[in-house]
């Protein structure tokens, strides 16, 4: 006993899981019929049989411990994962030996990557849709396979520790005149795109009035637009319990978030002001990071940033 358990010490079980398939039942079945017939009968030709159908059972498992081992996997995501808007994520598997990988299954999110063959190495790619926003840590996935015969299906688990951000959904933003932020900063050039909206008065271009926003707030209005060479805005998001529920504070997080995205990409100068960081957003890793904010901030017992001028949710509308 003191053998067999120094042994299985010493020896750890390759899988973390078996399952047995419908087709290795079937053949297990068989199995047992055949062993009652070869002991009733002493057929030796049954009993050959017999032998040989067990035996196949001991070279799938060594084929599947094989098969299993010495491939390293990795997993990619993109940048930019917003939620409820489809992404891909990527596996990639590498064979580290020179001997060809079968029938190999990763599992991530609740989702399988099939690889039928691995020589070398292999990427496959599958969408998701994230509902919520926030920073995901997967610390482990499950690699498994039914090679050779289809009997069993044995699993392992493979430690990655990879991290990613959903940042939060994005929708059709303007920004409202509420409580005069900034407005004479604002340039009035065709050649930029809109981010503002004012009411019509009597005398300016008609031609300038949105009708599709007209037709859903009630009233006439033209839009403002602006170019990349006007003065820096100001964007200021607050995380306060005292301002905020949380139904409300996601829809703010959506709000700022939805217009930080549409300034960054029309190449609008601005900075980024909160409780947590303070960044003028000039490149591509800083908006990032103010994207990365947006997607795990939570409300806290803070006082409201009040003293300084800037673009508050409250003067985001979605279109």
């Amino acid at each position: 006993m003191k053998l067999l358990r120094t042994l299985f010490s010493k020896h750890k079980f390759p899988y973390s899981k078996i399952k047995i398939t419908r087709q290795g039942t079937i053949y297990i079945l068989v199995l047992i019929i055949l062993g009652f017939a070869a002991f009733n009968s002493g057929n030796n030709m049954i009993y050959l049989i017999f032998a040989i159908a067990l035996s196949l059972m001991g070279v799938s498992s060594y084929l599947a411990v094989k098969n299993l081992f010495n491939i390293e996997i990795k997993v990619e995501f993109p940048q930019e994962i917003y939620a409820n808007k489809e992404t891909f994520i990527s596996v990639f598997l590498v064979n580290l030996e020179k001997r060809k990988k079968f029938v190999i299954e990763v599992e991530l999110l609740g989702k399988v990557f099939h690889f039928d063959l691995l020589e070398k190495q292999a990427k496959k790619n599958e969408n998701f849709t994230f509902v919520r926003r926030g920073k995901y840590e997967i610390k482990k996935v499950s690699i498994s396979s039914s090679y050779p015969f289809g009997f069993f299906t044995r699993e392992k688990e493979r430690i990655i520790n990879e991290t990613f951000y959903v940042f939060p959904e994005i929708r059709n933003v303007f920004i409202t005149q509420k409580n005069s932020f900034q407005s004479n900063t604002l340039k009035q050039d065709n050649d930029g795109d809109f981010y503002s909206i004012d009411d019509y008065k009597e005398g300016l271009d008609a031609r300038k009035i949105s009708w599709k926003i007209s037709a859903k707030l009630g009233e006439e209005k033209v839009i403002t637009l602006a170019n990349s060479e006007g003065t820096d805005l100001v964007v200021i998001f607050n995380n306060s319990k005292k301002m905020f529920d949380e139904d409300h504070f996601e829809i703010a997080v959506k709000k700022t978030a939805s217009l930080t995205y549409k300034l960054f990409h029309d190449r609008i100068n601005f900075m980024f002001i909160s409780h947590k960081i303070k960044l003028k957003c000039a490149s591509y890793e800083d908006y990032l990071k103010i994207m990365r904010y947006l997607s795990e901030v939570n409300l806290e017992d803070n006082e409201p940033i009040t003293k300084t001028k800037g673009i508050t949710h409250e003067n985001i509308e979605f279109i």
